[in-house]
């Protein structure tokens, strides 16, 4: 292999590795995207979540009270004619 022969095999090997690297480096810019898109829509999912889990919560409490207070006004129909008399 002459010495010219061997320089162009090496540019050629440069230009080769050049372009890898660049396309390397485009894929994990894309992959980074993709990610971050991913966290974004599971923060929003966590969210969603959340909120829904609040919403439950706060029926359980409002049934607590509407039952605490039928309750008491059952009691109260039950025993208000006995003290009446």
């Amino acid at each position: 292999m002459t010495d010219a022969e061997l320089s162009r095999a090496l540019g050629r090997l440069e230009g080769r590795l050049d372009a890898f690297e660049r396309t390397h480096i485009e894929r994990d810019q894309a992959l980074d995207r993709q990610l971050a898109a991913i966290n974004g829509k599971l923060d929003r999912l966590n969210t969603a979540f959340n909120m829904g889990r609040g919403g439950v919560l706060a029926l359980v409490k409002l049934g607590g009270l509407l039952l605490l207070l039928g309750g008491a006004a059952a009691w109260l129909a039950d025993r208000l004619p006995s003290w009446l008399k």
